[in-house]
């Protein structure tokens, strides 16, 4: 027994040691390896500092930060304001309009967009463009417990399994929700709800090298599930008999920097406004409304660009504009540099591992 003890204590130590080895020993340059059609190189600086490219077909990027070691990983810490970027480099895009009567059907169930501003002002809601495919993930087991103390499951195996729902029973209340690894790996994120609550929209992350988290949920009792379906008579049966849980990929991409923009309203008369909204003053532009005259089309233009006005025709009816911009024109190369910012690589005996969802590559020396 004590000779076990001995190596014990042995054993323990060494792990010790090595957890504690000196970052420098983890300096170097390294590739990537197992990334199929991805390449990617980085270089760990004994100051700290690192340095790395990555490449995916004909998109690619750049980074540069400083790392350190966090128990059994490499932590990447990019800085976020070396990429430069030419004015006008970006592209804005009409997503949807609401007229005056669909503004106030949304502002009955949500009263904190600022709805409001729209019964006497056309309404611009200018916000960043973040197409991104969601990672691939490990089957989740999601777990409801009741006021009853009964508890039902429902498995969730990633974005394309996005809703999900439980038959409901007036006998018992729902009363916490949770999210744990299938396998049984780590333990159960929870979550408490209202007593009234039917409808359940959640937001996960899920970062390269990280472990996949929730956000807490938002909620809608019965009336506000049965406003929000009151056009879709398939789903207002489904939630008047069912909860639903709806689960929404949050991608926390970096968002390049924009700077003001120009926004032109132009009138059906020929009448022409002109103002500069810049993005720290928030979403939201408006210009007040008037009966005599049409809104024909919105024009928007980076301040410093010599490029055209971008314009987009805007209907009559419209009063509440969503209007999507993104950080580059389509024929220019993506930028992947987010890839490495942030970034966490497990430390395994000749690799750091590069977790990239739907496999696993090393950077090696």
């Amino acid at each position: 027994m004590q000779i076990r003890n001995v190596l014990f204590a042995i054993g323990a130590s060494l792990i010790s040691a090595l957890s504690a080895a000196d970052s420098s020993d983890l300096a170097g340059r390294y590739y990537l390896r197992g990334g199929m059609e991805m390449a990617s190189e980085l270089l760990l600086k004994e100051d700290g500092t690192f340095v790395g490219q990555i490449v995916y077909g004909s998109a690619q990027g750049q980074a540069k930060g400083v790392w350190r070691v966090d128990g059994d990983a490499v932590l990447l810490e990019s800085d976020l304001h070396t990429t430069t970027r030419v004015a006008g480099d970006i592209s804005f895009r009409l997503e949807d309009e609401l007229s005056l009567e669909e503004v106030k059907e949304y502002q009955d169930y949500d009263n904190e967009r600022g709805y409001k501003l729209a019964q006497n002002n056309y309404v611009l809601e200018i916000k960043h463009d973040q197409e991104i495919a969601p990672p691939a993930i490990d089957p989740m087991d999601v777990v409801f417990e009741f006021s009853d103390g009964s508890v039902n499951h429902l498995s969730w195996e990633g974005w394309t399994d996005w809703r999900l729902s439980l038959p409901f029973d007036p006998q018992k209340t729902l009363k916490k929700i949770g999210f744990r690894d299938k396998r049984g790996a780590g333990a159960t994120q929870w979550f408490e709800v209202s007593d009234t609550t039917r409808w359940l929209g959640i937001d996960w992350k899920k970062k390269l090298g990280r472990k996949i988290s929730f956000d807490q949920p938002f909620e809608r009792d019965l009336a506000e599930a049965e406003f929000y379906y009151q056009s879709n008579p398939e789903e207002l049966e489904h939630i008047r008999a069912n909860y639903l849980i709806a689960l929404y990929y949050d991608s926390e991409l970096v968002k390049p920097q924009i700077n003001p923009v120009y926004v032109h309203w132009v009138f059906e008369d020929g009448t022409v406004k002109k103002e500069l909204w810049n993005e720290a003053k928030g979403q939201l532009v408006h210009l007040p409304y008037g009966m005599r005259r049409k809104l024909q089309k919105i024009g928007f233009q980076e301040q410093g660009s010599k490029g055209p006005v971008q314009w987009l025709e805007v209907s009559p009816e419209g009063r509440w504009f969503n209007i999507y911009w993104a950080g580059h024109r389509p024929d220019k190369k993506d930028d992947l540099s987010m890839m490495l910012n942030d970034l966490a690589l497990e430390i395994k005996p000749n690799c750091l591992v590069f977790d990239l969802g739907v496999r696993k590559a090393c950077f090696r020396k």
